[in-house]
């Protein structure tokens, strides 16, 4: 008995060092829709289709993207934010756009909010000259019934 009163502080510490390096359970994996999001915002970016931005992004999404006027609210942003792309493309004599997502974007989820940060690198031809620019595109999402809805975005630029 007196043995066992000797070791079972030890024991205590042992027993909770074990527990502690053990996971308690494996986290589901994050839906599949978080991770296909910056590439279906692609699509609907370079294509000016307002219908899927509009069902991606909740009404008044907070948007910030490296041009002028650096960030959008309000109603309708996400189509409005595409708009001035288009333009600014237009303005800045961008052709042949294209973006990639590199694979295992960093998802973080809690109940119906979603974090998500994909590296995304975008290439064009602008004025007639190739142009590659990489960057991370940030969103913020909530659970909306089944999909998953933007509720603020931000794009940071790494390197042009």
């Amino acid at each position: 008995m007196r043995l066992f009163r000797a070791f079972k502080p030890a024991a205590i510490i042992l027993t909770a060092i074990v527990a502690a390096g053990l996971p308690a359970s494996a986290a589901p994996p994050p839906d599949p829709a978080l991770a296909a999001l910056p590439a279906k915002m692609i699509a609907a970016l370079l294509t000016n289709d307002a219908a899927t931005l509009r069902a991606t992004c909740a009404p008044a999404t907070p948007i910030i993207d490296e041009f002028a006027p650096y960030s959008w609210s309000g109603p309708d942003t996400c189509a409005r934010w595409a708009a001035a792309f288009k333009a600014f493309a237009a303005q800045a004599k961008l052709s042949g756009f294209k973006g990639t997502v590199a694979p295992k974007p960093f998802i973080d989820v809690t109940g119906t909010k979603a974090y998500v940060v994909a590296q995304v690198t975008f290439t064009a031809t602008m004025a007639g000259k190739p142009m590659s620019e990489q960057g991370t595109w940030t969103f913020v999402t909530a659970k909306s019934g089944t999909a998953w809805k933007i509720t603020s975005m931000a794009w940071g630029t790494l390197h042009h």
